[in-house]
C-alpha cells in the first residue's frame, strides 16, 4: 500500500512537471531569395502570451543556423 502510494505521487509529480520541461516549439524555416535561409522561432503561447522581443543574427555570408546565438533562444 505505501509503495503504490509513493508510486502515485512520483507519477503524478512527474506528471505536473513534465509540462515544465517539455521542449520548445519547433522553428519555421523560410527560403529567401538566392540562397539565403532563415528560421523563425515562436515562443511558448502557455509560457509568454504576449511577447514583444525580437532577436535578428545574420551574417552577410556565413549560415547562422547552427550559430550557438540560435541554438540558445
Amino acid at each position: 500500500m505505501i509503495k503504490a502510494t509513493k508510486a502515485l505521487v512520483i507519477v503524478g509529480a512527474l506528471a505536473i512537471g513534465a509540462r515544465a520541461l517539455a521542449a520548445a516549439p519547433a522553428p519555421t524555416y523560410v527560403q529567401f531569395s538566392g540562397a539565403a535561409k532563415g528560421a523563425l522561432y515562436w515562443p511558448d503561447a502557455a509560457k509568454y502570451p504576449n511577447p514583444h522581443v525580437g532577436v535578428i543574427a545574420m551574417h552577410r555570408n556565413s549560415n547562422f543556423l547552427s550559430h550557438i546565438s540560435t541554438k540558445e533562444l
